[in-house]
């Protein structure tokens, strides 16, 4: 695959915004749900999938971009 000038420009750009973009921290307060096994559930399963490597950017964790 080869990538003209333009395109490999655009790249750059795409990566160079996306690294401006700034991160949040979410607290979900884990330590918190000992008398609620729902909720403690909800939280490892969203940090699960949080964590997993996205399916199409495979650097990219699911939740990153």
């Amino acid at each position: 695959m080869e990538l003209s000038l333009p395109q490999l420009t655009t790249y750059v750009d795409t990566f160079q915004e996306a690294r401006k973009i700034p991160r949040i921290d979410i607290n979900l307060k884990f330590s918190q749900s000992e008398g609620n096994p729902y909720y403690r559930d909800i939280v490892r399963e969203f940090y699960r999938e949080a964590r997993k490597r996205h399916r199409k950017f495979p650097l990219v964790r699911a939740l990153e971009w």
